[in-house]
This record gives C-alpha cells, sequence and structure tokens, in this order.
C-alpha cells in the first residue's frame, strides 16, 4: 500500500462523517412549538417553532411556521380527552417517518405511499402538553396515593 493512501483514509472518512451529518440535517423527529393559532373544529393549528436553527457562519435560521398542523389528542374507543388550546401555549411537534398525507385525507391503511418524503417538516402533528420548566403557572399538589409531587397547569 503507497504510504500516501494510509494519509487519504482519514480524509475520506472525515467527508464520509460530514456528509451524513449535513444530510442528518434536513431529518425532523421532534422540536418544541408555540400556537399561534388553533381551529377547535378542526383541531389543526399554526406553530412557531420554538427553537432555531444555528448556521455554521455563527447566524441563525427561524423554520419557517407550520400550517395546518393536525393537534393530536388521546382517543381511542370513540372516546376522546380533548383540552382547550389558546396562542401561546406549548406543544411538541413530531414529524412523521413517511408523508401523513393520504392518511390524514382517507383514515385509512395505505399499501403505497402517494410520495418519498420523510421525516419532513411538511408531515408534521402536534401533541399538547409540553412544557418548559420556566413556566411560571404551575401549582403543586401531593397526590394521595404517593409520596410524590405532581405539577399541574
Amino acid at each position: 500500500m503507497p504510504d500516501n493512501a494510509k494519509e487519504r483514509i482519514p480524509v475520506l472518512d472525515d467527508l464520509l462523517k460530514t456528509a451524513i451529518r449535513e444530510e442528518l440535517k434536513s431529518v425532523h423527529t421532534m422540536l418544541p412549538g408555540q400556537i399561534e393559532k388553533f381551529d377547535s373544529g378542526t383541531q389543526r393549528a399554526e406553530i412557531t417553532i420554538a427553537i432555531s436553527i444555528p448556521m455554521k457562519d455563527g447566524t441563525v435560521k427561524k423554520y419557517p411556521q407550520l400550517i395546518n398542523v393536525p393537534v393530536q389528542f388521546m382517543r381511542w374507543g370513540g372516546f376522546s380527552i380533548t383540552m382547550p388550546i389558546k396562542k401561546g401555549d406549548q406543544v411538541a411537534v413530531m414529524f412523521s417517518e413517511r408523508s401523513l398525507q393520504t392518511w390524514i385525507e382517507r383514515g385509512k391503511v395505505q399499501d403505497t405511499p402517494n410520495d418519498i418524503r420523510f421525516f419532513d417538516i411538511n408531515d408534521a402533528f402536534a401533541l399538547p402538553g409540553l412544557d418548559a420548566l420556566t413556566s411560571t403557572t404551575v401549582s403543586r399538589c401531593k397526590t394521595p396515593s404517593f409520596r410524590h409531587i405532581r405539577s399541574l397547569t
């Protein structure tokens, strides 16, 4: 093996790591968000992502405002638990592994997705209840069956 081949391997390794890291920047999993507008009839919201994107040059880029985002409440067996949502409430914004478009529109199992996107910012749904630990509206109470403190907002 030529001497310069040993020198090239770490460079190739660094290039691959950098390429993978850059590609992962477009993979979305979960981000905290804030409700800007909520329609209780459609259970959809406009949401601002609460964390910005740090850029290599030291600047910060904001995510676009998400619109028409389904807000998911617990529901099963024809029963659901909903809660009032207001502007400023915090939510967990989840991003689906595959496109949600057809599933949301038709509500049934689909054999073939209608497009190939994955972990895309356009396939978001929101789960209410996420709250920063800095919330000042937290009241505390003891539960009778446990000896720990639960926080209620």
